[in-house]
């Protein structure tokens, strides 16, 4: 999750999903980094929505849903609307949209969000884990319907604590 220290910069009044995304990104983009060299190749995913489970070939990974987009309608649905993931498995994605509405986030924590060239799944699936109470990073499942999850109990390699220096060297790779 983002520093309490960082939500200060959320008091602005020019604030918009660009905004918001810029102070969230140092964290997510090294959380995003390290998962993606970790998971490496795979040849297929699935997962089990009944289990809150991802299996990339025979690794399982756990996860909560964080959202779905489909082709057909352009819409980004949070993932408590969707009535097949069980309670349980959108729990974190409840307690996220919580924190951001206490923050004066409302447009990014609307059931259903219209999606652009720069408001996608993958823009908003970052600024969620900078949020998530928990560390996280997340996998995006692809196909006429995207669902996004966050993917939990992380290994602490990719886990650090973001400092500066690392952040810059994962930027200059």
């Amino acid at each position: 999750m983002l520093k309490k220290e960082t939500f200060h910069l959320l008091d602005s009044k020019e604030l918009n999903f660009k905004n918001v995304f810029s102070i969230c990104i140092g964290k997510t983009f090294l959380y995003q980094d390290r998962f993606i060299d970790y998971i490496g190749k795979y040849n297929g995913w699935d997962t089990n929505v009944e289990e809150g489970v991802l299996k990339l070939d025979d690794r399982s990974f756990d996860v909560e849903y964080i959202g779905t987009t489909s082709k057909a309608d352009n819409l980004w649905y949070s993932s408590e609307l969707e009535r097949v993931i069980p309670d349980k498995y959108v729990d974190l994605m409840i307690r996220t949209r919580k924190l951001m509405q206490d923050l004066n986030l409302e447009e990014l924590t609307k059931g259903k969000i219209a999606l652009s060239d720069t408001v996608n799944g993958y823009n908003l699936s970052m600024i969620y884990i900078a949020f998530a109470p928990e560390d996280v990073a997340y996998f995006c499942g692809s196909g006429d319907v995207s669902i996004y999850m966050f993917v939990k109990n992380l290994l602490r390699i990719f886990l650090e604590k973001l400092v500066l220096l690392n952040f810059l060297q994962e930027l200059w790779k």
